[in-house]
């Protein structure tokens, strides 16, 4: 069972090598921002313009399927945090797990499981100097 769903947009179009690197570099990006009210409004802001840049026909019904399947952890991840931080840490430290996974889950929707396989596939060769199973780790 795959989450791709076809289309022609922008993020349909580009290689997977590029979408796995894009990803690495918003996700840290996201990940690297502080602990304050506005960066977790810039999380959420990155992913809204993910989804809505992505070139789905609903992208914003899209991001709204997506916090609806991660509202469990939502909901753990925020009590944690406002069991040991102040509310403006936990809030931010919340919408930026929250911004990264659904971002993450924007490049699976708009990648064939077989072309991120690949990609991993050939990304990992160099460790078959190791002995280790590019074919086997990519799965």
């Amino acid at each position: 069972m795959t989450l791709y769903r076809p289309g022609n947009g922008l993020l349909h179009r580009m290689p997977a090598g590029l979408k796995i690197l894009l990803l690495l570099a918003v996700v840290l990006g996201v990940s690297l921002l502080p602990a304050a009210w506005w960066a977790a409004g810039i999380a959420v802001v990155v992913a809204i313009l993910a989804y809505a840049v992505a070139g789905l026909g609903h992208g914003m019904r899209e991001l709204g399927c997506q916090v609806r399947t991660v509202r469990r952890v939502i909901a753990i991840t925020l009590a944690g945090q406002l069991l040991f931080l102040g509310p403006e840490q936990a809030v931010a430290n919340t919408s930026r797990v929250v911004a990264a996974v659904v971002i993450a889950a924007l490049m699976v929707i708009t990648t064939r499981v077989s072309a991120l396989l690949d990609t991993v596939e050939r990304g990992l060769r160099p460790l078959g100097r190791f002995h280790v199973d590019p074919a086997r780790v990519a799965l």
